[in-house]
């Protein structure tokens, strides 16, 4: 499973008086979280569930001013449609052209792959404020264009700045994972675990480094791990599906656990994630059941050709002819770094 790019989406106003017509056209959209310390709820009750600035959500259905996003409820006033995001933060920037609105720009600009323009307003945001948050999200751009000199550059930074804030190690690790540097990873991970036992993503990407590396068992027990620190959370569930579908030994594959693990992670993602439902595929495809894994791919490559972040479905594509042909996929680990 490949690490997801988790967008950062935010959501116009809505007002109370908005109409019946105007909550069903919401339906079926993608939102942005826009404003900071939003939390997800269900049944009354707070879900201890990360929700940023900019992350995306799809819109399933809207209960008065609630939106459910599959994993809980969201306040309408929190978020901005997709399509609405950029326009969005830029009145904001225009308004206050603070620290903060070049950032929130800059987090758009970056998950529809605009990475100069996000570069640029986040390093107006960091000489207006500087601080490691400023510089750990200029690392991931960094990473996105390609540029891990800049990215670790920015990284270290940001850790020097603070060097007790677990999360600066996670994001740290994840570019050297984009770099094939995975002990490097691993060990990023495992301060972050020290550093903070309680959060998944550590947990969860120490897992992915070992997968790539190749070293199966330890993946499955970390994609295990972080299953039950927060059962919510789908992308574990969606990796640990890939791998007991796509693993290259044998005895890690385990075509029903794959299908069972990739339809949880369908259901946490509203069935509306290109790469939870080419995983799907591929668990359909491990158990043998051909036409239901090349309907899943189909709806794997019309979700991507959809999706703002995506640009090609090649590799969709090609999974897609193995399946028409009654013929798994299998993944190949990329030992580099071990």
């Amino acid at each position: 499973m490949r690490g997801p790019l988790l967008p950062l989406v935010a959501v116009i106003l809505f007002s109370l008086a908005a109409t019946s017509q105007a909550e069903r056209d919401l339906v079926g959209q993608y939102v942005v979280v826009k404003t900071w310390n939003v939390k997800l709820t269900e049944n009354g009750r707070t879900l201890d569930t990360r929700v940023q600035l900019g992350d995306s959500y799809y819109v399933s259905k809207v209960e008065g001013d609630k939106i459910w996003v599959g994993q809980g409820w969201l306040q309408k006033e929190d978020v901005v449609p997709w399509d609405q995001a950029l326009e969005y933060f830029t009145a904001e920037h225009r308004k206050d052209p603070s620290s903060a609105n070049f950032h929130n720009r800059a987090i758009i600009h970056a998950n529809r792959h605009e990475l100069d323009d996000a570069i640029v307003d986040q390093t107006i945001a960091i000489k207006l404020a500087p601080g490691a948050p400023g510089y750990s999200a200029r690392a991931a751009m960094w990473r996105d264009k390609g540029d891990f000199k800049q990215a670790i550059s920015d990284s270290d930074e940001a850790i020097r700045l603070e060097p007790n804030r677990a999360v600066l190690y996670n994001n740290r690790a994840n570019i050297w994972r984009k770099q094939r540097e995975y002990e490097k990873a691993i060990a990023d991970c495992n301060e972050a675990i020290l550093l903070d036992p309680k959060d998944v993503t550590p947990f969860y990407n120490r897992a992915l480094a070992w997968e790539k590396k190749g070293e199966f068992q330890k993946a499955t027990t970390g994609f295990e791990d972080a299953i039950r620190l927060d059962p919510k959370f789908p992308w574990p569930c969606a990796s640990l599906a890939w791998l007991k579908a796509t693993c290259p030994e044998d005895k890690f594959r385990d075509g029903a656990r794959a299908v069972a693990l990739a339809a949880q992670a369908s259901v946490l993602t509203n069935w509306k994630n290109s790469d939870v439902l080419d995983t799907l595929a591929a668990a359909y495809a491990e158990k043998g059941d051909f036409e239901a894994a090349i309907k899943w791919e189909n709806e794997a490559i019309e979700f991507k050709l959809k999706s703002w972040s995506e640009k090609t479905t090649e590799d969709e594509r090609a999974r897609l002819e193995l399946y028409k042909v009654g013929k798994p996929y299998r993944q190949t680990p990329d030992r580099k770094g071990t």
